[in-house]
Order: structure tokens, then sequence, then C-alpha cells
């Protein structure tokens, strides 16, 4: 499978299953747009991943999935820096079942 020239946004994409995610679709050629919300883990991740990747082949965009508006801008970034979006991962999720209305506002 090849993935060349086309253009993912990872939601939860500097950790667990959105980073391997993100690995797949930089093995098979493809450019990923990593959306997390920790700063921190998603500034190391796109260092790791530069280093093994190549720079230029993915961003790191720091976002509150459950903030319409910075989601918004977080799309309009990948096309500003890629030129395109073809591929969305839904992947960001928490579990909580003290604030489950957080719970399902993120995982929705």
């Amino acid at each position: 499978m090849t993935l060349r020239g086309k253009v993912a946004l990872v939601t939860g994409g500097a950790q667990g299953i959105g980073r391997a995610v993100a690995e797949s679709l930089l093995k098979n050629e493809g450019k990923v747009a990593l959306v997390d919300l920790n700063q921190s883990v998603g500034e190391e991740c796109k260092k790791i991943l530069d280093g093994e990747f190549g720079d230029g082949n993915c961003i790191f965009i720091q976002c509150d999935v459950t903030d319409r508006l910075k989601l918004k801008d977080a799309f309009q970034s990948t096309v500003d820096r890629f030129g395109r979006l073809d591929i969305v991962v839904n992947n960001a999720g928490i579990n909580n079942e003290k604030d489950w209305e957080k719970t399902i506002e993120v995982n929705l």
C-alpha cells in the first residue's frame, strides 16, 4: 500500500494507537499532522518522527479536540502546510467515569 502524496490528520496522534497510525502512514510515504492536547509529548513525537522519516513529512498541532474552533484551525493548518487533506483518523479518546460528560465530548 502506498500513500505517496496523501495527507492525514491524526487526532491523539502523539502517543499510543494514534502514534502507531502516524508511523504507519509515514512508512507508506504519507504526510501527517499530529493533533494532540499534550504539547511536550507532541513536540517530542514530531522530533522523533522527523529523525526517522525526514523533515517536512510531519507537523504537530496542539489542540483540544473538544474546542470546535481550535479543531477547525487544526484542519486549516494542515491544508495550509501540505496543500490538501485526504485522510482523517479520529483517534483521540479518554476514559473518565467521574467526568462522563467530558469523556463523551472528547470521544465523539
